[in-house]
């Protein structure tokens, strides 16, 4: 009887474990992507667009959820702006800030 990881070889340098990849085709992205551009049956619109128009219809009645998704799709989210104040080595006192997590994220890298 084999104990351990006896059996186990480590991959030579440059080789893969998996040497055809994930099959093509495969991805969720896509079978939805698909599903998506079908029409529907006995309608003359596609799966996306009886999406669309029911998230609209929700968004009139008053569900904000819906209406957050529709405005994100459009205008993209708002940012998240950090607000504070650094006073550790400054002589002259507290420095304030005020910036989007883009713009941190840019200064700190």
């Amino acid at each position: 009887m084999v104990s351990g990881n006896g059996n186990l070889k480590p991959w030579k340098p440059g080789q893969t474990g998996n040497p055809n990849g994930r099959p093509k085709g495969t991805s969720l992205t896509l079978t939805l992507r698909k599903l998506l551009d079908t029409p529907v049956p006995g309608k003359d619109i596609t799966y996306a667009e009886a999406v669309i128009r029911r998230l609209v219809a929700e968004a009139m009645k008053g569900n904000t959820k819906a209406a957050n998704i529709i405005l994100e799709r459009i205008d993209g989210k708002v940012p998240q702006a950090i607000t504070g104040m650094v006073s550790e080595g400054n002589p002259d006192g507290a420095i304030m800030f005020n910036v989007t997590i883009p713009e941190a994220r840019e200064r700190v890298v």
